[in-house]
């Protein structure tokens, strides 16, 4: 059994690497554990977004409830004392 690349699976020893070669997948002379399609290909950087994003609603949490009212209680007037 021959060995395989970490990245992608492809063979890079063995009988099924001779195939492989027609398609010219090798092993690479950086890393020996990779072949040197995957070798080859830049490392993509990690996006982040610019403006924070806002989390999504839960589809169950009612919208804003209206408040109720405030009553406002009638003022009483006090008796003057003379």
């Amino acid at each position: 059994m021959g060995t395989k690349c970490k990245k992608c699976g492809a063979p890079i020893t063995g009988f099924w690497a001779k195939i492989a070669a027609i398609a010219g997948v090798k092993q690479s002379l950086k890393d020996p554990e990779m072949c040197n399609k995957c070798d080859s290909e830049p490392i993509a950087p990690v996006a982040t977004p610019a403006v924070p994003v806002e989390q999504p609603k839960d589809l169950f949490e009612a919208e804003v409830k209206p408040e109720a009212p405030k009553v406002e209680e009638p003022k009483v007037e006090e008796p003057k004392q003379e």
